[in-house]
Formats: C-alpha cells, sequence, structure tokens
C-alpha cells in the first residue's frame, strides 16, 4: 500500500467515526451543535443554511472571515455559491477542521483550529461571518472586539444568535453561556458596530391581536398574488414589536464603521 492510498483510508476513516458520533448524537436526543449536511435533520440543515445564503449576498470578491465554521460546509458555500476571493475558516474544534479540510476542499479556503476569543491575524477582511457562535462564549467583548480588529474600516459582519423574551445566563442549552432578548443584544452589538438590517427566523411571539392581524394580512396577500415566501426566515421592519418575541433566532447584518 502506498503512503497516498494509506492515507486516502485514514482519512475515510476519520470522517466515518466523525459523520457517526454526530448522528449518535441526533438520535439519542442531545443537544446538536454540530452542523453537518446529511448527518442532522433536514430542517435543521435548512435553519443553517439559510443564514448562509444570506451571507452569500455579501461576500463576492471578498476576503471573508467564518469564525466558528464547524465542518466547513457553510465556508465551502461562502466560497463556491458567494464566489468570495477567500475564505478563512475557524473554529476551536480541530477534528471538525480536519473534516472540512477532507469532505469540503475548496482552492479558495483556508481552515485553521483555534479559540475565537484568541483569534488573531495580519490580514484584514472585508466580511466577517459568525453564527450561532456567541452565545457560547464567555468574553463577548473580547470576541467582538476580535471581530473589529479583523475588518476593514466599512467591512460587514454578520453575526446570529438565539433570541429570548428576558436576557439569561442560566440558559436551557448546556452549552450556551448567555442569550439575549431581542432588543438587549442589538444593546451589545451596537457597541462595537452600526446595525444595517435584522433578519427573524422561526420566531414565537406573544399572542396579541395585533401580531395576529398582521400574519392574516400578510398570508392573504402573498397567497392571492402567489408569492412564494419562507415565513421561517423574514427581514424586521418594525412589524413585530421586539418585546413580544419569545423565541427564535435573529440575523444581523452589521458594518465596520464606528
Amino acid at each position: 500500500m502506498s503512503e497516498k492510498e494509506f492515507q486516502q483510508i485514514s482519512n475515510d476513516l476519520f470522517c466515518l467515526k466523525y459523520e457517526n458520533e454526530t448522528l449518535a448524537t441526533w438520535l439519542t436526543g442531545n443537544a446538536l451543535e454540530r452542523w453537518l449536511p446529511g448527518y442532522v435533520p433536514l430542517d435543521l440543515h435548512n435553519h443553517h443554511k439559510i443564514r448562509y445564503d444570506l451571507a452569500c449576498n455579501y461576500v463576492e470578491g471578498k476576503e471573508v472571515l467564518d469564525i466558528a465554521c464547524g465542518c466547513g460546509y457553510g465556508s465551502l458555500l461562502l466560497a463556491d455559491n458567494g464566489k468570495a476571493k477567500s475564505v478563512s475558516g475557524f473554529d476551536i474544534d480541530g477534528d471538525s477542521i480536519t473534516y472540512g479540510t477532507w469532505k469540503f476542499p475548496h482552492i479558495n479556503i483556508t481552515r485553521i483550529a483555534g479559540d475565537a476569543l484568541n483569534y488573531e491575524n495580519q490580514n484584514k477582511f472585508n466580511v466577517a461571518v459568525s453564527f450561532e457562535t456567541i452565545e457560547h462564549l464567555t468574553d463577548v467583548p473580547l470576541f467582538l472586539k476580535n471581530i473589529k480588529r479583523s475588518l476593514n474600516r466599512g467591512g460587514i459582519f454578520l453575526v446570529s444568535t438565539p433570541i429570548v423574551l428576558h436576557t439569561r445566563t442560566k440558559c436551557d442549552n448546556p452549552y450556551h453561556m448567555i442569550e439575549w432578548s431581542f432588543y438587549d443584544f442589538h444593546k451589545v452589538i451596537s457597541q462595537y458596530f452600526s446595525i444595517e438590517e435584522i433578519y427573524l427566523q422561526n420566531i414565537s411571539l406573544k399572542k396579541n391581536i395585533s401580531t395576529l392581524i398582521y400574519r392574516a394580512i400578510r398570508k392573504i396577500r402573498r397567497d392571492f398574488l402567489k408569492i412564494p415566501y419562507n415565513i421561517g426566515f423574514e427581514k424586521w421592519t418594525g412589524q413585530y414589536k421586539g418585546e413580544n418575541i419569545m423565541a427564535g433566532y435573529q440575523t444581523l447584518v452589521c458594518k465596520n464603521n464606528l
């Protein structure tokens, strides 16, 4: 057996182990923090992918930082579908970096293992992406300062996190350090970046007459005009009061111009 064949078999066995561990986590009902296409429920796959689809609108020809890139499928979308000039994927889990390097290779992607709180790079990026990361961190200000330093002035930062009715540090998810209410998260981000756009995903609202009427009118209008839409992901334009959002996710499109 040649060295190349031996390496091929070793990589295949490693990836199989990684995939089986992810699948086992899902089947045993434990908190599933990995996004691994084909080894997680389809709705969870789409739940993550739609954020990267949004990010693809901002990265063409740009140098992109993907913080907490996981297994690297999102980085591949940025490089392939988004046509980014380069993507630097960064994740604390070395196994995820190894898996992504082998399973989702791309000439424009570089992957590095390391802690997002200690991330340093000599080069500046045009776009930084960090989805479902910030709620896991013990030092949010340090993380945001690192992102800010890593971006060119005017650079774009896309960040997502869960929404809860009241900000809390005792979270149901054992991997989360903090979860913010809709407006409290904006206050944190606004200390470092200007918020340009806000997107909501799979939200639950406190029941009141205004939200029920709004959703009914929107559905009738879209059905009548036969406009396709994904009710699970929508741009926030004030159609809901932030204090009425009980659960779901928000993605902020921010600019580094403060």
